[in-house]
């Protein structure tokens, strides 16, 4: 009974004694200069100089119609939509996948930045940085030109990559005056673009979950076959045949085939993009190899 009582004290002392004990934080000087030897400039990222690379970026002129969707997103200083600390993840894979496959229906890949986007997505990967393409430069590339290419894609696919009511109604003007207003050539009702659809675009992005939408974007009328010929006396575009730049005409070379995209129910060529470049006329990017 003693020897228990005298046990129960000695724990009682140890532990009131130990609670006074201070100990002692070993890091309690330690500031961040003495951190510096750890930073190294190439991988160090900071949102402000990213912001600055996008900027630079959406300053550019604008080619397409959805580019200024794009620029207007990040002029407002929104939240990024592809880029985190630890890089990229699998949205940018899937993306670049249906980009891809642009090619088969025509298309341009260089308009969807394919090519630089890997490059940039290979450095982020791999960490190949150096101070011509430091992280910071590589991280807002590659957040702007995902965007970029997103939406070109969504509302090309959508909506047509181009917009008939701009090209056609801005060909011939009613007199020589500097201000003359334009004839009316196209008078058809097309749906086009607009906030509602860009919102959705982006939300989608933002959830991470839009593969059912790009499935839902992909056109429901065929584009003919590229193997198959057009026939010679193929209208160099969809427009009223008044026009003297559309009348019907044999083609150079009936064996090269003049490729469509989908544009509501009418398409667009190579011809309509070079007469248009004859004419000095801008704000249509050329989509078609």
């Amino acid at each position: 009974m003693g020897f228990s009582r005298f046990f129960s004290l000695f724990l009682f002392c140890l532990i009131i004694v130990s609670c006074h004990e201070e100990k002692k934080n070993a890091n309690i000087n330690v500031q961040l200069d003495d951190l510096a030897d750890w930073n190294i400039r190439e991988y160090s990222l900071s949102s402000r100089k990213i912001r600055h690379e996008i900027d630079s970026l959406r300053l550019l002129p604008l080619r397409m119609y959805a580019d200024e969707y794009t620029r207007k997103y990040y002029a407002s200083g929104a939240p990024f939509l592809w880029i985190t600390r630890s890089g990229t993840d699998e949205k940018a894979d899937t993306l670049l996948a249906y980009l891809q496959k642009a090619s088969s229906a025509g298309l341009r890949e260089s308009n969807f930045y394919i090519s630089e986007l890997q490059t940039n997505l290979r450095r982020i990967r791999q960490l190949d940085f150096d101070p011509e393409n430091n992280i910071n430069a590589v991280f807002g590339r590659t957040e702007f030109l995902l965007t970029k290419a997103y939406l070109r894609y969504v509302c090309g696919q959508r909506f047509g990559y181009v917009q008939p009511n701009q090209i056609f109604n801005r060909l011939e003007q009613t007199d020589t005056t500097q201000k003359a207003p334009f004839r009316r050539l196209y008078d058809i009702e097309t749906e086009s673009v607009d906030q509602e659809f860009v919102h959705k675009a982006l939300s989608l992005l933002k959830d991470g979950n839009f593969t059912d939408f790009f499935r839902d974007i992909q056109p429901d009328n065929p584009i003919p076959s590229v193997d198959r010929p057009l026939p010679a006396n193929t209208k160099s575009g969809n427009a009223p045949q008044s026009h003297r730049q559309y009348r019907t005409e044999p083609l150079a070379n009936p064996s090269r085939r003049t490729r469509q995209v989908r544009l509501g129910q009418f398409g667009c060529c190579n011809a309509l993009c070079h007469r248009r470049k004859q004419a000095g006329i801008s704000g249509h990017e050329n989509m078609y190899r």
